[in-house]
This record gives structure tokens, sequence and C-alpha cells, in this order.
């Protein structure tokens, strides 16, 4: 005699359920409205009222465990995935939140539901597979329906984890998993979907959860080794300001500025990087080297973009890069070298061109700071010069003497004067417009100053030199505010922070030194450059 069925009985009701697993990534939600969550327990899904502790409801439809939840951004929806037997497909339902019914049941993945996600105006669910399935379905939610699909990550990567829907684009969406992170873009009309692969380089990550900020601008990986990873979504990049470079005899390292770890490292056998800089969007590291060639390298590959033959008759010892002047990206490269020639290059993805030379300068080029409006360029030398060149026409707008072995140059923010430093121990204020001396101030009292830079305020700048000595100075008032005391050789180099709150040296023993700017130099409002670099070459 077989059994009867469960429709042939009386259906107890289920009054209330206590108990929490936790076990379902992100499987604890609270609702838009304020007032209800909803998570998970075994194959069913309760939506709990926080101001009442007895007032719970269920939503009843899946056949197995449930292994995600996602709330639409009105709350008007609620969307769960379950898990089923090997060879089965699993299910996944939309809920009406109003009414609490079943709205959709949608079938496609393989034994796993891994991750749901609305898109902001609730028009598509994307849906990640688990590890037998490893695919990504994006769901028409008004028909019920999928429109596409694609595999969610390479053969050559692990299993994909996360999945987050921008907070402003219907038609973008992030995953994350096993070594691998990809921004998808959903293409409507041709049904299809499109990922972009996230450029990591070496860092290798499990990326357990994921985060967009309010803007889509960034997205924030958690990942099972306890860091946090911060994307940028118009590049597919780390964020640049968090990161900084040096240079040395040996090769090129790229840390991580809040842990101070190394992250990349560049080496070009028997060769030695004389300088650095970064491309305005973080996409290219620029270096210039002994054998008289411009590399360029992927800031998280570490692979080599492309190289410029003979840039330099000899050492490339200073570089600048120009901001995009059209819509394809191209920009320039400003160059200086020993041979005492300034050099501009037009940089597109295809070739790189010489634009023009000019040759003043007698002795190497130390220096090379560029005006805002990219037209024209200041460089200092070893001859005891700093030239200001009109880009634009090529030729000098002016010239600075002074009886010292020019070290550095920098504008100041509104760019109406210049400040250098050289053998000579002294600060040198210059007007920018006729090249004339403001003042000078006795800034060491033993040795030569090799670097400096200015807030993006313009309060204070920093300076370093073979004293052994950081200094901070208010710039208005010449005086010394901060000493930092450390480096046991030599320094070469100095570097403030895009945020202010760090400056970066570095010294002729390749110790590499980060020091708090914190109560000594105010945040600015605005911000100053997208990224800084670090020359070391000593």
């Amino acid at each position: 005699m077989a059994l009867a069925s469960f429709s042939d009985f009386h259906q107890l009701e289920l009054e209330s359920a206590i108990g929490f697993s936790g076990s379902v990534p992100q499987g604890l939600i609270r609702h838009p409205d304020g007032v209800h969550v909803v998570y998970s327990l075994g194959c069913t899904v309760v939506i709990g009222n926080t101001k009442s502790q007895n007032a719970q409801e269920f939503l009843h439809g899946h056949t197995n465990v449930v292994s995600c939840l996602a709330v639409s951004k009105s709350g008007r929806l609620i969307a769960s995935g379950q898990v089923t037997h090997m060879g089965f497909q699993a299910d996944i339902i939309i809920w009406d939140f109003t009414k609490r019914k079943l709205q959709f049941c949608l079938t496609l993945h393989k034994v796993k539901v891994q991750a749901l996600a609305f898109s902001p105006t609730e028009k598509y669910l994307a849906s990640l597979g688990g590890e037998d399935d490893n695919s990504v379905i994006v769901w028409d939610v008004e028909q019920g329906s999928a429109m596409c699909g694609s595999p969610a990550s390479k053969d050559s990567s692990g299993t994909t984890l996360a999945l987050a829907y921008l907070g402003g684009d219907d038609l973008r969406f992030v995953t994350g998993g096993h070594s691998t992170l990809r921004l998808w873009e959903l293409l409507p009309d041709r049904r299809k979907l499109r990922a972009t692969d996230c450029q990591t380089g070496q860092i290798k990550r499990s990326v357990k959860c994921i985060a967009i900020d309010g803007e889509d601008e960034l997205m924030y990986c958690g990942t099972s080794t306890g860091d946090i990873l911060q994307v940028s979504l118009s590049t597919g990049l780390f964020k640049l300001s968090d990161v900084f470079a040096t240079a040395s005899d040996a090769d090129i390292r790229i840390w991580n500025a809040n842990t101070c770890a190394e992250l990349l490292r560049i080496a070009v056998p028997n060769l030695e990087c004389k300088c650095i800089t970064f491309k305005k969007d973080g996409t290219s590291l620029i270096s210039g080297w002994n054998d008289g060639k411009i590399r360029a390298f992927g800031p998280q590959s570490g692979r080599q973009q492309y190289e410029i033959n003979d840039a330099h008759k000899r050492g490339v010892t200073a570089l600048a890069v120009t901001d995009p002047y059209n819509s394809r990206g191209d920009f320039r490269i400003v160059s200086g070298g020993e041979d005492g020639q300034v050099r501009v290059w037009k940089i597109s993805r295809q070739v790189q061109v010489l634009e023009d030379a000019m040759k003043e300068h007698k002795g190497t080029v130390t220096c090379i700071k560029l005006r805002r409006n990219n037209l024209e360029c200041v460089s200092s030398s070893s001859d005891g010069s700093c030239i200001i060149w009109d880009l634009t026409r090529y030729v000098r707008n002016q010239v600075l003497f002074a009886p010292s072995f020019f070290k550095a140059v920098s504008y100041y923010p509104d760019e109406s004067q210049l400040l250098t430093s050289g053998t000579d121990r002294k600060v040198a204020y210059w007007e920018a417009f006729d090249g004339s001396l403001i003042r000078e101030l006795e800034a060491s009292q033993s040795d030569a100053v090799n670097g400096l830079d200015i807030t993006a305020d313009g309060s204070h700048f920093v300076i370093a030199g073979s004293d052994k000595l950081v200094k901070v100075f208010r710039y208005e008032e010449g005086d010394i505010v901060a000493v930092g005391v450390g480096h046991s050789t030599d320094v070469l180099r100095v570097r403030i922070a895009p945020d202010q709150r760090h400056v970066v040296t570095v010294g002729a023993d390749g110790g590499v030194f980060s020091w708090r700017l914190d109560g000594i130099v105010g945040r600015p409002g605005g911000g100053g450059p997208a990224q800084r670099q670090l020359a070391d070459a000593a």
C-alpha cells in the first residue's frame, strides 16, 4: 500500500523559528524599510520584524537549503537561490515582498546558486552558479526569463564566489573569486555579456565579498587572507594613491603605501633605472635607464608595454608625463638625459614618436616638472641652470641661473613661483613669469639639498639632502616646523603623498622611509595629483 501524499493531510502552520546558521554569505539582510530583516533558515526564507520579536513570516518554495539571498534597492523584491543534488538544476525564486508570494521560479544553474544581485532599477537580476556550474546569468525580472549568460571565469582561474551590481548602472556588475576579478557589461540589444578582467599582477587573492562605493568609482574586495583590495572600476587597477614606486641600480619596486609591503619587482638584467613616473591614469609605469631607453611597464603585471630606443645618447635621467590630449588617450612624455637634452615624445597605443628636442643645458638634466595646462615645463640641470620651456613652440621662455648643481625643482600650486634646491645648500624662490629670484633660504648647514616637494595647498614644503635629515618648512614664513632623523646616508628623493598625511623619502643605502605629516600639514579640500612616484638613483 502506497503512502499518501502530503497534500492529503492537514498542513501545520509554522508559527515561529529560532536559529540562524550564519553559513550563507551575506545571508542576513536589513530591508530598506528599516523595520524588517531577511535571512534564511534551512529551505525557508524568514522575514523578521525588528520592532516585534514574535512577528515572523515565512516564504516556502525551495526544495533544499537556501544558499544565497538578495533584496532589491526599493525592497519590493526578494531573490533566493538554493543548492540541490549533483546532476540536478538549482532553483532561483523571486518573491514579491509586499504580497509575501512567489513571483517567478528560475531554473538554469546546476547544483548550486552561489550569489544573486538585483540591478539598481530592479530591471535585471544577475545570478552566479556554484563550483559545478561556474556561469553568470542575467535575468529579465519583469518577464521572469533568462536574457544571456557566460562562463564566470577563465579556465585558468578558480571558482567565482562573489557578485555585486553597481549602484547606479543597470548594465554593469562585478564578480570575484579564486584568482579572478571581473567587471561585466550587459549588452541588452545583443543579449550578450562582455567581461573585462581586472589586472592584479602578481597579487593572488581569493575574493569572498565585494562592495561598491557610492560613486561607482571603486570596489572593495574582502579576501580570505584578511586584507581588502581597493580597485578602480574605470581602469580595473588598484587605486594608485595607495601605492608608490622606487627605483635603484638593481630594480624597480612597487609598494603598498598603507602596509609598506612590496607588491611587485621589475628588473632589466645588467641595466640601471635612473628615473620613474606613473602615467596619469595609473595604467603604466614609465622608466628611464642608463642605456638611453625609456621603458613602460604594467604597474601590476610588471610586463613591458613598450620601449623607446635611443631616447637619449646616454642615460635617461628625468621624466614627466602630460594628461591625454585627445579622445584616444594619446599623451606626451617629456624626458631629460645625461646629454643635457630635453625631448618631447608623442605616445599612442601603436607608436612612440619624437616630436622635438631642445638642447640648451650643458649638464645632466636632473628634474622635469610640467604645468597643469601641459603647455610649459621646467627642467633643472647640473650646469647651474633651470629652463622654462614652451611646449608648443619648443623654445626657451625663461632661464634661471645660480652657482649650484640644481637637484630639484617644483612649481608652487598656483604656478606663480618655482622652488629649487641643489648643492649650494639653499632653497630658492623664483618668479615663474620672468625668472627673477625672490628670496633664498639657508636650508642646510653642511650639505646639498637633493630633493623637495610642496604640499597641495602650498602651505608647506619638505626637503631632504646629504645631511641625512628630512625637514618640513612653512612656505610663506620660511621656517622649519619639523625635522625627521632616521636616514644613515644621503637622502636622495622626497615625495608627499596625495592625501598630505605622509611623506616618503629614499636614501643612498636603499632605505625607504615613510613619515607622518598628521598635525603638521593641514589636509587640503582639493587633492593634488592622482599618484606620486619616487626615484632612488643611488
